[in-house]
């Protein structure tokens, strides 16, 4: 993944990728906290979803920017990360939900389609909770000692692998609806 490393930038400035994220489902940063030091995992996996979407169907996330009244520099923003990534896939027209908008993690469990536990595969999306609050990210595998290996953002504060989290804490998976 082209983001492995992004990370928070510490103190008065902000990752540039991270406050579109936010930016995208509305967070309101006017309390005096930086941007890219409020948890950002759900923010992250939703602007993830939308360079997704633009990759495989331009039109329809144009639409569905515009319906959110996203400026045209973001959508500007989002058509070039896509490009950059759509650079190493073969691309094909994939129906992929809409991101939640919301930069809560826990909005993810009603996203796509459900998978028990038990099923699940690299690259679904894993719902889970943990201190502070939930966490979303993409599930990469089983671990030593119950736990698993996630790719996700605001994991240490960056966009890496993390095997911190427990198998017991999983909410659900989450896939698109194929």
């Amino acid at each position: 993944m082209a983001d492995i490393g992004l990370e928070e930038i510490p103190g008065k400035s902000d990752n540039p990728k991270i406050k579109l994220a936010h930016e995208l489902c509305n967070v309101d940063w006017t309390g005096g906290t930086y941007m890219d030091e409020v948890p950002w995992c759900a923010s992250m996996m939703n602007l993830w979803i939308l360079i997704t979407n633009y990759q495989f169907n331009p039109a329809k996330t144009r639409e569905m920017l515009e319906r959110k009244n996203v400026s045209k520099d973001k959508m500007i923003q989002i058509a070039d990360y896509a490009w950059k990534r759509a650079k190493q896939f073969d691309l094909y027209l994939m129906d992929i939900p809409e991101p939640t908008w919301s930069p809560a993690a826990i909005s993810f469990s009603k996203w796509g389609m459900e998978v028990k536990p038990g099923n699940e595969e690299v690259n679904m999306l894993c719902l889970l909770r943990r201190s502070g609050g939930n966490h979303i990210a993409q599930y990469i595998s089983h671990g030593a000692e119950g736990r698993v290996e996630l790719l996700g953002g605001n994991q240490s504060n960056m966009v890496c692998l993390s095997d911190n989290y427990y198998e017991n804490n999983i909410l659900n998976y989450r896939v698109v609806k194929l």
